[in-house]
């Protein structure tokens, strides 16, 4: 039976020391619990977008989610892993893949339009209130 197999994460940490490096690539379960479903390696998510391997390292994510029953652990977080490892297991880890360069690209031209159009929009409203202000002589 794979749920509560193990009675807490230090227990899965020591039992699982000797898996291969690709299934424990996969693990998402540190001693002190589950790590934040948003917490990312490049190196794990260009993996997880390989059909085979991203099959191997969502497996092996739902193992780790699954097989301990641990107090502290948040809904939230395995909600998050266990979708995350369904859509890896099925070869879809491409998605997320995708999904982080366009969130960069997007960011890089939140960037952009913040530095070349709303700070010198800033400024020049800026400089018409002063303009528009009585000085005071000192």
């Amino acid at each position: 039976m794979l749920c509560c197999r193990y009675k807490n994460s230090c227990e899965f940490v020591i039992q699982n020391c000797s898996r291969h490096p690709l299934v424990r690539l996969g693990f998402v379960r540190q001693s002190s619990g589950l790590i934040s479903a948003l917490s990312f390696s490049w190196l794990r998510v260009a993996l997880a977008s390989l059909p085979i391997v991203g099959s191997i390292l969502g497996l092996s994510r739902l193992y780790s989610v699954w097989s301990t029953n641990h107090a502290q652990d948040s809904k939230v977080r395995c909600f998050g892993h266990t979708l995350i490892g369904i859509v890896e297991s099925v070869g879809l880890g491409g998605i997320f893949l995708v999904a982080l360069i366009t969130l960069i690209l997007l960011q890089i031209v939140f960037v952009l339009l913040t530095i070349w159009v709303i700070s010198p929009l800033y400024y020049i409203i800026l400089k018409g209130m002063n303009l528009c202000l009585p000085q005071s002589k000192n």
